[in-house]
């Protein structure tokens, strides 16, 4: 069975996982199975990644063309940190999550994330367990703002005026 894997969930496919599948037309069977052999590329134009499983096939219930619904079981880490995708801001170069410090001040912070699932991403390094960061940061920076005259002025440094645009001088 060839199954279609997104591209970002295929860190999380290897070789030797267990698979289920179910198909349509046998609604509440499932088959077991095990994945064999993870392609080493990339569809471009679906942005996937094909899989290759085994599944024992005795009845001959399974043919070739058929559409069928598969799952393949990966171990989670217990020990990972992640945070909301809409809480990091992504400005083309790097990731930053702003951290509250409390009394109305922020800090931005470069972070490295990994593996990005169920709206969430897996942060590697720059944020440490119990920060309290702002969860939804994109309406802090409007689209003419410069980023980084926003983060000064999170930041509270009085010598770097922002720039504005003729839109954020009117009261809202």
């Amino acid at each position: 069975v060839y199954a279609d894997v997104y591209e970002y969930q295929s860190p999380w496919v290897r070789e030797d996982m267990e698979a289920h599948m179910e198909l349509s037309y046998l609604p509440g069977k499932q088959f077991s199975g095990t994945v064999n052999h993870v392609f080493p590329f990339l569809e471009p134009k679906t942005r996937t990644v094909k899989v290759r499983m085994s599944f024992p096939n005795p009845d001959l219930e399974l043919k070739p063309e058929m559409y069928a619904n598969v799952t393949i079981h990966s171990p989670g880490s217990d020990e990972v940190l992640v945070v909301p995708v809409q809480s990091i801001i992504h400005s083309g170069e790097r990731y930053v999550a702003v951290v509250s410090l409390g009394d109305g001040r922020f800090q931005p912070r470069d972070i490295v994330i990994g593996v990005e699932a169920n709206g969430s991403y897996e942060v590697i390094e720059g944020l440490k367990e119990g920060e309290r960061i702002v969860t939804s940061a994109q309406f802090l920076i409007d689209s003419e703002s410069n980023l980084k005259a926003a983060v000064q002025a999170m930041v509270g440094d009085d010598e770097a005026e922002p720039e504005m645009s003729q839109a954020d001088h009117t009261n809202h």
